[in-house]
């Protein structure tokens, strides 16, 4: 599977988990139009990458164990909080002025994200 292609399948389970609509495996795989054997090999992947997810028997869903939500992109960043992520050494110091902002790459799994009421 293409890297765009799971990336795509994370950001739509996150969102399907996010609205407590995901049903069973069954049903969610074929919301997802994939195999159930892929499906929990991408709940896999979301549980690597810090996802805290369980089964609610009661709701019959997938649901995070705490609010949270899988973010993925590129994000603009000043130059202060670059700074900081590089521990205070700026290589770039003399390239790039000022005023510019760098761009970096975004992905990781939020815990302070509210669930959005439907």
């Amino acid at each position: 599977m293409s890297f765009t292609k799971q990336l795509t399948r994370l950001q739509q389970l996150d969102r399907l988990i996010r609205m407590r609509c995901t049903g069973n495996a069954g049903e969610l795989a074929e919301k997802l139009q994939i195999s159930q054997s892929s499906l929990f090999l991408l709940l896999q992947t979301a549980k690597e990458l810090g996802a805290e997810i369980h089964f609610n028997h009661y709701g019959c869903t997938y649901e995070y164990e705490e609010p949270m939500h899988f973010v993925c992109g590129f994000e603009v960043i000043d130059r202060e909080k670059l700074h900081q992520a590089r521990g205070g050494i700026s290589c770039g110091e003399f390239r790039h002025p000022p005023e510019k902002k760098k761009h970096s790459f975004l992905f990781r799994i939020s815990k302070n994200y509210t669930t959005p009421k439907i």
